[in-house]
């Protein structure tokens, strides 16, 4: 009985540090695909070739029509 337990308390052991470095690699995985989000983003707005306050005016009206439009879903 006491071998089974041993056995028992093996896998747990074996199972937590499988669980912790499927954890680590969840988060990494995470991390790397908003980098490449980030990426994306940087590129993409660095191809419409605005400048950086006109950029910003875009997405404050941006910002503006979505709060129109939750107010208006909202009623």
């Amino acid at each position: 009985m006491i071998k089974n337990i041993q056995k028992l308390d093996e896998e747990i052991t074996k199972t937590k540090k499988r669980l912790t470095n499927l954890t680590n690699h969840l988060r990494d995985l995470e991390r790397w695909k908003r980098e490449a989000e980030n990426a994306e983003i940087v590129s993409t707005v660095r191809g419409m070739e605005i400048t950086p306050e006109a950029l910003k005016a875009f997405i404050d009206e941006g910002k503006k029509y979505l709060k129109e439009v939750k107010s208006e879903n909202e009623t």
